[in-house]
């Protein structure tokens, strides 16, 4: 049983992934990512413009955080998952963490990429991130700007239809702090370990189909050409029998 009021209320839904993502810290390909709902992150220190996206297929789950007005490599980017959705009162890094709640973060520090897991650990070979600035085909800009995505195996998130999740930005040489759903703690610190309590965290709904848009697939579009064939067909029909 899911618990009422175990987070704040926002919520984000995850929809089925019809095109699995290349987990690469760029955009792969202009439509890596349209198959999903789109979050713009709330800039609560200075100003700042960065997109959250997130889906999942029958073995991951996937996060992209595009930074779009962070153009320096000096910043980071991290989620926190809480897998029972049971909520928190405090900061799980000092009340002791939940063992369903895992935090991931990647970032740059003087030029120097980093990532790792905090909250409580997890093997390497159930999570992959990775951040770059290659905008080449990023359909918010073209200009570099930093990227970030994150990949996490489904079955470290157990079973619920509905888990916890945060999601934060830090451009660090701008000072913009970007986050969804609610304000992050006031360190701009990759290595800060004062965390946003799981009860300030939104809801990531899993939904069993893909984005509506997506959902009808191949039979739609030639549904749409067989309609539109007819229709010509029928108006040149009328055209001839008026020139006869």
């Amino acid at each position: 049983m899911v618990p009422v009021g175990a987070h704040q209320g926002e919520s984000i839904t995850c929809y089925l992934a019809t095109t699995k993502p290349t987990i690469d810290g760029k955009w792969t390909a202009p439509n890596e990512w349209n198959d999903t709902a789109q979050v713009e992150l709330i800039a609560y220190t200075g100003s700042g413009t960065a997109y959250l996206r997130v889906k999942y297929d029958q073995e991951y789950l996937y996060a992209l955080v595009d930074f779009v007005s962070d153009s320096t490599i000096n910043g980071f980017s991290l989620i926190m998952i809480d897998g029972d959705h049971d909520g928190g009162a405090a900061p799980d890094v000092y009340g002791g963490p939940e063992p369903d709640d895992y935090g991931f973060i990647q970032g740059f520090s003087q030029g120097n990429y980093k990532v790792y897991v905090f909250l409580n650990p997890l093997s390497s070979s159930k999570f992959l991130m990775k951040a770059s600035t290659n905008a080449v085909n990023d359909p918010y800009s073209t200009s570099a700007h930093l990227i970030y995505e994150f990949r996490v195996l489904r079955s470290v998130l157990g079973s619920s239809s509905t888990i916890g999740f945060y999601a934060r930005a830090v451009d660090s040489e701008g000072g913009v702090d970007v986050a969804w759903p609610s304000a992050p703690k006031t360190s701009l610190a990759m290595s800060s370990k004062d965390v946003e309590a799981p009860d300030d965290w939104g809801d990531l709904e899993f939904s069993a189909i893909p984005i509506p848009e997506f959902a009808a697939g191949p039979s739609l579009f030639f549904f749409t050409i067989l309609v539109a064939a007819v229709v010509l067909f029928k108006s040149e029909n009328r055209k001839t029998r008026r020139a006869k």
